[in-house]
């Protein structure tokens, strides 16, 4: 139900969209706000002149089942009557809604001034309760107001405060139905948020924060890559990896542009202040120098040439490489350049401009005196835009305004074409309805298409030949804020105020020839389909600082690792977690290949790397997702949000699918919860209860059911957080460490000594960020794979849910024959080390049975990261000796000396062979938390590469980085004074590279996006680094 300035009340069939609204008109002092019940039978205008009217509604053609479920275009205002009014409303402009109740026995409106106003209908009378809020919502039994400042008891006559928010600052508010969650939209300096709180108690269950940022413009696209400015914040795409990375910017540029040369690529800047331009290039990021003015319009030539106009109607053009003096032109009399345009490969027009009175001005190169102006009327002075071809053959601008724009309201505004050469008019665009204020023009290479987006986030295109629309649709839901032709103007670019940037193809075939070429011409378009032509290819989406999502139209994706929870997935009207579909719709290569500018090399790298993890997973790697008959599970009890209770019961109902269920999986933030994760459902069907334990905070909880062929259904996620006061947390560490081997030959310096050391440094956190510190130190002929298993069941039982569990392990890695990881034991055989190694399988299980939720591993020895299975045999570790030699003729500075230092931690037999990239880019690109019990697994070195030891720190290079992260605090990337698993990896992963001279990487074996806990304290010296 929508209100209009002139009067109008228009309700829409949101069933069937295409219908007709239904309107009445109120009167012409215009709607200042309305508002209706959920039953939609009770409807409240306001006017501007104060009057409040309380209308019954009734409508016929659908059963109120089919509204929202089925096309119901049958829908029909049938009755329409006035129950009751009430003059005297004072200041109706400052009511953004009314509120009615369920029955509609009262309509309430909350003031300005923080006022509740509530009209009894019945009895006339009216209440006033000051200060209870400006914006508000109700629940569905009309019992409970939710205000900015807290929740109202409606059933009390006045309202009663139920509950008020500390922190009253915010512009929008939801109740649920239930009336159970807050949802508070909040404006703030340090960033924008929603969060929802418990009604009952007032507990913050969840914040959210936008991960994207509102674009203000980008520049065009070439080769994949493009560049974005936002209000606060730069960013990049570069769709060949795909890649996302964005920089804080105190003051960003109000324009940017990006060409390419042979030479390279150049780039302007504009400020309203000043300018910078020059080559795309470290050097001259540091040598060029901004130009100040005050400049209102910028260009960027192909042939690396600068234009800048000011608010005098004065242009300025300059060397991109600083080579050629100025050149100045000037129009009389001055008035704001509004646009610039240069013209490629024009024989006479170099350059063009839109001036904000109206002219359009054009230049020769080397002319100081305008070719030829034009006066145009423009539909708004202070944006105007202009556009042009590859070959400057063709220049479009607008919007103007004009008379003969259509019969019907002369003042739609339109899109003009003008030949470059005089400034003639050669035709006007199709009368397009939204083309105004803020509308973007691009015209594709050949000259063929005209794309206008606007800020409703409609984009327009026009066949230029005849001027017909051929094509109009809902790009954004937001403004558009850029667009442009790529790939030689097959494909275009939209940049949404949204953040998102979408791909389109916009291949069509020549419009058809009619007698009628407008009103005719589009009714034969779209009635033969032609529109179909122009659809969505994907949607770019940056999170944070280096993250991003790229979704294709039919829902395959590319996701970083960082943004995996920033993504959702519907079926059936219902949202999932992308662990439900990521397996089958997590398809980089997919998306890759749609968008056209990844190698055919790396494809393949990524389509390998699919169906490898298809094959670790057991999965055929044909089967698609849409023809699985999974399992289906469902809550058959909703639970509250909040609990103050140490368990949650869970009431649930599962239904095979092709197979017999098998077991029901169940996790806790994304750590499988050892007292019901298993339990056998062997039927076609089972029901039952599962008891789950509450650690304080959010607990994100996911059930899914699984069959015989190893098929999960959809996960269901419940978060409920709870209430209880949070502990400070016990830390378990188990430290396994070997320098002492049954045969001597084997023997390391300080693998043992790795284990002693970071047992002490966690020894010292305790009364600080633990309660207490729980060691358990296995070294030397302790360690052995059973004498490890009960060390481990014994140590970790005690632990609970909020606790934390950590276990290190150094000594030697060994690959075998099968190329399968084995940690060494005291008893190690380097030939048989199945024997009496310690398989990585075998290392997070022995987490498997506690109930501490937050797990990390961390592994100090060779070949811990994974190996591809197909690779055939490994380096060399005396590689090393050759590399050292190499690495000292190319830099010089006596990296010899420093790699002699280092030891490796390797025992095994390997020879030389280079690694596959695929399986490389399968454990980057996906998770794989089955079988690592959720844990976070950091290892030393990859898969063949080999763990060092160097006596310059007495310890492995990885053990003495994770010490010197921990001590020093350097490792608090964010300086808040502790010290997060995520901000370790990163740390390592840096560290450890300097260290040995990039010969050592370590990995992320396992990544949780649920799990990124504070594992130490920083010291105020390391944060002061």
């Amino acid at each position: 139900m929508l209100g209009y300035p002139d009067g109008w009340v228009a309700m829409l069939n949101l069933g069937w969209k295409k219908n007709t609204p239904m309107a009445f008109q109120l009167d012409k002092t215009g709607v200042a706000a309305l508002g209706a019940n959920d039953a939609g039978d009770r409807l409240a205008t306001l006017g501007h002149d104060g009057r409040l009217t309380l209308w019954r509604l009734g409508f016929a053609g659908c059963d109120q089942t089919e509204l929202l479920t089925k096309w119901c275009k049958n829908l029909q205002l049938q009755e329409r009557e006035a129950v009751a009014h009430l003059d005297g409303v004072a200041r109706p402009a400052d009511v953004r809604r009314l509120l009615v109740a369920p029955d509609g026995a009262w309509v309430a409106w909350l003031g300005a001034d923080g006022a509740w106003q509530r009209w009894f209908v019945a009895s006339g009378q009216r209440e006033s309760v000051a200060q209870v809020g400006r914006v508000g919502d109700l629940d569905a039994a009309g019992r409970t107001l939710l205000t900015e400042r807290g929740v109202w008891d409606l059933a009390q006559t006045p309202p009663e405060p139920l509950r008020a928010w500390s922190d009253p600052d915010a512009s929008a508010v939801a109740l649920s139905p239930a009336g159970d969650v807050a949802f508070l939209a909040i404006s703030a300096t340090e960033g924008a948020r929603i969060e929802l709180r418990d009604v009952a108690s007032g507990t913050l269950l969840e914040t959210v924060r936008p991960r994207s940022w509102p674009i203000v413009t980008t520049t065009s696209m070439h080769a994949g890559q493009m560049m974005l400015v936002g209000k606060r914040q730069t960013g990049q795409w570069d769709l060949r990896a795909p890649a996302f990375e964005a920089q804080a910017a105190v003051n960003p540029p109000q324009a940017i542009h990006l060409q390419a040369r042979e030479s390279g690529m150049d780039m302007a800047m504009r400020w309203e202040a000043g300018a910078w331009f020059g080559p795309l290039s470290e050097q001259a990021a540091q040598t060029q120098k901004p130009v100040m003015g005050v400049w209102s319009a910028s260009a960027l030539s192909q042939d690396g040439r600068v234009a800048l106009g000011d608010w005098r109607g004065q242009v300025t053009i300059r060397s991109v490489q600083g080579d050629a003096p100025a050149r100045t032109l000037r129009v009389e009399p001055g008035a704001a350049v509004r646009d610039l345009l240069f013209l490629p490969d024009h024989p006479t027009v170099d350059l063009v401009a839109a001036l904000g009175d109206g002219r359009v001005v054009a230049w020769g190169k080397s002319d100081s005196e305008p070719l030829w102006s034009r006066s145009q009327t423009w539909y708004n002075p202070q944006h105007v835009k202009l556009a042009t071809d590859a070959r400057g053959a063709r220049l479009a601008l607008g919007p103007v305004r004009d008379a003969k724009g259509a019969f019907w309201n002369p003042y739609i505004p339109v899109i003009r074409l003008l030949d470059p050469a005089t400034g003639a008019v050669e035709r006007d665009m199709q009368p397009a309805w939204g083309l105004g204020d803020a509308t973007h023009l691009a015209l594709s290479p050949d000259g063929a298409l005209l794309a206008a987006g606007v800020k409703s986030g409609e984009l327009t295109l026009f066949d230029v030949a005849s001027g017909v629309a051929q094509a109009h649709f809902s790009a954004h839901d937001v403004a558009i804020q850029s667009l442009g032709f790529i790939d030689d103007g097959a494909r275009l670019f939209t940049a949404g105020a949204d953040g998102a940037v979408k791909l389109w193809s916009v291949r069509s075939p020549a419009p058809m020839a009619t007698p009628f070429p407008n009103f005719l011409q589009q009714q034969f378009l779209r009635a033969f389909g032609l529109f179909r032509w122009t659809h969505h290819v994907a949607t770019l989406i940056g999170a944070g600082e280096k993250d991003h999502i790229i979704a294709t139209d039919d829902g395959y994706y590319s996701v970083s690792p960082g943004a995996l929870r920033a993504l959702a997935l519907t079926q059936g009207g219902k949202a999932f977690d992308f662990e439900s579909f990521d397996l089958y719709m997590n398809r980089p290569d997919v998306v890759l290949e749609r968008l056209g500018y990844a190698s055919e090399r790396r494809l393949a790298v990524l389509r390998a790397a699919h169906v490898k993890r298809l094959k670790r997973e057991g999965v055929m790697a044909l089967t698609p997702h849409q023809a699985l008959k999974r399992p289906k599970l469902r809550l058959t009890r909703d639970l509250s949000a909040v609990s103050e209770a140490e368990h949650v019961t869970l009431s649930l109902e599962a239904q095979s699918g092709d197979a017999p269920l098998k077991r029901l999986r169940v996790w806790v933030n994304s750590v499988p919860e050892a007292s019901v994760d298993g339990r056998e459902m062997s039927a076609d069907a089972w029901q039952g209860d599962i008891t789950v334990g509450l650690a304080p905070g959010e607990n994100r909880i996911q059930v899914a059911a699984e069959d015989a062929r190893g098929v999960l259904s959809a996960r269901r996620t419940i978060v409920v957080n709870s209430s209880l006061s949070a502990p400070q947390p016990d830390l378990y560490i188990m430290a396994v460490g070997v320098s002492r081997y049954k045969r001597p030959g084997l023997n390391l310096t300080y693998a043992a000594k790795d284990a002693r050391d970071l047992t002490m440094l966690f020894q010292s956190l305790e009364g600080k960020l633990y309660q207490r510190v729980h060691v358990a130190l296995v070294d030397n002929d302790k360690v052995e794979r059973q004498s490890v298993r009960r060390t481990a069941a014994q140590f970790f039982a005690p632990a609970r849910a909020s606790d934390q569990a950590i276990l290190f392990f150094a000594g030697h890695g060994v690959l075998d024959d099968e190329l399968d990881y084995w940690f060494g034991a005291h008893s190690l055989d380097p030939d048989n080390p199945a024997e009496a190694g310690i398989a990585y399988a075998e290392i997070p299980a022995l987490l498997a049975q506690t109930r501490a939720r937050n797990r990390l591993i961390l592994i100090d020895s060779c070949h811990a990261g994974e190996v591809d299975p197909e690779l055939d045999v490994l380096p060399d570790p005396d590689v090393l000796e050759a590399e050292e030699e190499e690495a000292e003729e190319l830099a010089g500075r006596g990296l010899k000396r420093h790699l002699k230092r280092f030891a490796a931690r390797s025992a095994g037999r390997v020879g030389r062979v280079g690694l596959g990239a695929s399986f490389h880019a399968m454990q980057r690109l996906f998770s794989n938390l089955e079988a690592d019990a959720g844990a976070v697994v950091l290892a030393a070195a990859g898969g063949v590469e080999y763990a060092l030891e160097s006596a310059q720190w007495s310890n492995g290079v990885f053990t003495y980085a994770l010490r010197e992260g921990l001590e020093s605090g350097r490792a608090d990337a964010d300086d808040d004074g502790q010290i997060r698993v995520s901000e370790l990896r990163d740390w390592l992963a840096r560290r450890v590279r300097e260290l040995t001279y990039n010969q050592q990487h370590p990995t992320e074996r396992s990544a949780n996006p649920d799990l990124d806990f504070p594992v130490a304290l920083s010291t105020a010296q390391g944060r002061g680094k």
